[in-house]
């Protein structure tokens, strides 16, 4: 299990400096740099799990980009961050689903459009 993360924006919590979080190097995309690490945990899935899937607790790996210069607005290029995740190997890039979600805390923040390309 892969949880993604783009962080844009935070107030005071950056979540690669949480302990157990291994930091990976730093990327430029969408004119700014990012940022990259994860960490493991095992916890319950928040999909849903179909047929087959796994019940109870599973080993779940958190990828996170944090941009460098926060902004509330603008375009992110995901695949550029899913490119940069896989240089780093085996942290877990491969999945047969996914789900994207656009989240906002405590802010008017808001997803306008989502693409595949």
């Amino acid at each position: 299990w892969i949880e993604y993360y783009i962080i844009e924006k935070y107030s005071t919590f950056n979540p690669l400096s949480q302990p157990g979080v291994t930091v990976l190097g730093s990327f430029i995309v969408d004119g700014s740099p990012y940022d990259l690490g994860y960490s493991t945990y095992v916890g319950t899935p928040r999909a849903p799990i179909g047929p087959g899937g796994p019940v109870g607790p599973v080993t779940i790996r958190r990828l996170y980009s944090v941009r460098y210069r926060k902004r509330s607005e603008g375009t992110v290029t995901v695949k550029a961050h899913w490119d940069e995740w896989a240089e780093y190997g085996p942290i877990g890039t491969e999945h047969e689903w996914q789900i994207v979600a656009c989240e906002s805390w405590d802010s008017a923040g808001r997803c306008l459009d989502m693409q595949e390309s």
